[in-house]
């Protein structure tokens, strides 16, 4: 009698592994997930305060006021006299909606002279109105994240 050696795997064992590798997928799924969306909100929040940082530095640095306008989860960094005159762009556009996958807003209390959607630092690198502070909330699957300007200036 002549024995021959098995090469191979059988269809049964095949199908088993695929089986058991699904069911740990779908467990690990969920958790993996979980991680992506708090690496973009983390990744956002210190975009966001690079930002707040940098639109202050550009105030102090230029001697003029500067200010972060936020539209449709896209930011824009510029400088002008305070007294008006003319914008120059720092950060133009930086989107976070295409970078991050999140949303963007800005919520300042009631006495905010400003627009809703500005941020504005004067040449001392104190927000252009101190009544209230200034909150971006960063959004994405139901978490959120929160970059708050204070009073003097001061990122948290």
């Amino acid at each position: 009698m002549i024995v021959r050696q098995r090469a191979g795997f059988t269809l049964f064992e095949l199908l088993t592994v695929i089986v058991l590798m699904g069911l740990v997928l779908a467990i690990a799924y969920p958790r993996i997930n979980n991680i992506a969306t708090n690496s973009s909100l983390r990744g956002a929040r210190g975009a966001m305060i690079t930002a707040v940082n940098v639109t202050k530095s550009s105030a102090i640095s230029s001697g003029k006021c500067a200010f972060l306008k936020l539209s449709s989860s896209s930011v824009t960094v510029y400088t002008t006299p305070c007294q008006g005159g003319t914008q120059k762009e720092i950060v133009s556009n930086r989107n976070f909606a295409t970078d991050y996958g999140v949303s963007v807003t800005l919520t300042k209390g009631s006495g905010s002279a400003l627009t809703t959607d500005s941020l504005g630092f004067d040449p001392r690198g104190i927000p252009v109105v101190n009544a209230d502070t200034a909150a971006f909330t960063i959004t994405k699957n139901g978490q959120t994240r929160t970059v708050t300007v204070g009073y003097y200036g001061r990122v948290q």
